[in-house]
């Protein structure tokens, strides 16, 4: 039976572990809010995992929290799912929450997905119609623009049996990655007794057998795997898809994090700087400038960077809402990655109320980089086009004085109307030069001198 994992976002209080209640079959750590936090506050704080079947699938919730401070977590909960039902509460409609999860799963290419309009008891017909086409507005160019809306209530049980019949149409068999190395970011760890060390996490790619010897990342440590289980369930392997507890013999779990990974030894690198081709999210409110702050989400772990916007190695100025480019960071921490992974990026030091997704990035490098290349532009214009019928122009605005005149030359230029030349020698003591363009050039025209030179940024 293949295993699926389904995300529930949304606005905090608008029901998302009420729904998981009624969906759930078998509950599983952390699961249904079970954090002491959670039942003192009555809202979710982390992430939890329930299952239940559908059809022919085994269907993993994962529960991730609705409120503004843990967006952290709700990108964490996103990297490891398949499908999402995302919840939106009928009397309320939907809030700044509900926009930003559904912009991390833009991000992530999330585009299987349902949407659970809960509540619809507290409300009338007319409100429910209202909500609805509310909804459609605020899905429009994303990845679930077209995903079913589906009027429930979590609190009486109606519509439940509406909402697995729509999300059993657009599930489909996942594609799992068995051949690579083993991999599993880690969400808990915490202490069974007779059992020890105990770590939960969804395996992302390859198989992992009792006995296996795996490295723990990015603190470097081998363990070894004592037993698996999966929904209570002991087995002798695990592989990519399957959502398990592992114990582990060698390590104590207060040396583990969310966000650790266990891989196969030589598998993943760890670093502290990530280059990143990058897609700022058009609705993001600034622009990202040289050294900003963000956060960089890889995998379940959440990590401050400095960053440097660059194109293929040329420093930009900033990347603005909507483009597309290379971002360097130098991390606070290290991480484990491998090439190709995805990343997003947030600005934790906005408003709650503000979208905070920056945008998000694809690992290109993991090496630390020394230098950037800065392009310097100066305009001069055309003073005389023919000086003395040599075929040779007058430049004025191009150097200061004559000094600087001199170590021109040689140096390329070319019209704004695209006509090139060469700067050739100096004219006079004020900084005027001579070029030999190409083609025609007019008296009046202006005339630009781009020059590349390697410049290093301290982080």
């Amino acid at each position: 039976m293949p295993v699926v994992h389904v995300g529930l976002f949304g606005h905090i209080d608008h029901g998302k572990t009420a729904l998981a209640a009624q969906l759930t079959e078998k509950p599983s750590t952390a699961a249904l809010d079970k954090h002491p936090e959670e039942k003192e506050r009555g809202i979710t704080i982390d992430l939890g995992f329930s299952s239940f079947e559908l059809g022919d699938y085994t269907v993993t919730l994962v529960d991730a929290p609705g409120h503004a401070d843990l967006i952290r977590t709700v990108v964490a909960g996103a990297e490891i799912i398949d499908a999402a039902i995302l919840v939106v509460a009928a009397d309320e409609g939907p809030q700044v929450q509900t926009g930003e999860h559904l912009v991390v799963l833009n991000h992530l290419g999330i585009d299987r997905g349902v949407i659970a309009l809960n509540k619809v008891d507290l409300v009338d017909e007319k409100t429910v119609e209202r909500r609805i086409e509310e909804i459609k507005r605020v899905l429009q160019g994303t990845t679930l623009e077209d995903a079913p809306i589906i009027p429930v209530s979590a609190k009486i049980g109606e519509g439940i049996e509406d909402l697995k019949d729509a999300l059993l149409e657009v599930l489909e068999p996942p594609n799992r990655d068995l051949d690579s190395p083993f991999r599993m970011p880690i969400d808990h760890a915490f202490h069974v007794k007779g059992a020890g060390t105990v770590v939960t996490g969804t395996v992302l790619t390859g198989r992992v057998e009792v006995g296996d010897e795996l490295t723990l990342y990015p603190i470097g440590k081998t363990v070894e795997v004592k037993s698996i289980q999966s929904f209570g369930k002991d087995k002798q392997e695990a592989c990519a898809g399957d959502r398990v507890g592992i114990a582990l013999r060698g390590i104590r779990e207060e040396e583990i994090e969310r966000g650790f990974q266990l891989a196969e030894e030589g598998s993943l690198r760890v670093t502290r700087y990530l280059d990143l081709k990058v897609e700022i999210d058009p609705l993001f409110p600034q622009s990202i400038g040289q050294k900003t702050m963000l956060h960089i989400h890889v995998g379940m772990r959440s990590v401050p960077a400095r960053i440097v916007p660059h194109d293929d190695g040329f420093l930009l100025d900033s990347l603005r809402p909507g483009e597309s480019s290379y971002l360097y960071a130098k991390l606070n921490e290290p991480v484990a990655v491998r090439e190709g992974d995805r990343t997003i990026l947030v600005k934790l030091d906005l408003p709650p109320t503000t979208l905070r997704i920056a945008g998000s990035g694809l690992v290109e490098d993991t090496s630390k980089r020394e230098t950037f290349k800065r392009v310097s532009r100066r305009r001069g214009r055309v003073t005389r086009a023919d000086h003395m019928g040599k075929g040779l122009a007058v430049v004025d605005g191009l150097a200061l004085n004559k000094e600087h005149a001199e170590r021109l030359v040689g140096e390329k230029v070319r019209t704004e109307g695209g006509v090139e030349g060469k700067i050739v020698d100096t004219h006079g003591t004020r900084g005027a030069v001579l070029v030999d363009f190409e083609g025609e050039v007019k008296t009046g025209e202006r005339v630009v001198l781009e020059r590349v030179r390697d410049v290093k940024i301290d982080l």
